[in-house]
């Protein structure tokens, strides 16, 4: 989900959200692109 290995230093709470919302957002964007020949999963 993160390509930079930055540490956010989130806590417990702060990260739950930020991985649903990952979930989400993720989910989303599959479903946008689907069909797109560059889409490799």
């Amino acid at each position: 989900m993160l390509y930079d290995y930055a540490d956010y230093k989130f806590t417990p709470q702060e990260y739950e959200v930020w991985h649903r919302n990952v979930l989400a957002d993720r989910a989303g964007w599959m479903a946008r692109l689907w069909d797109h020949p560059s889409v490799i999963l």
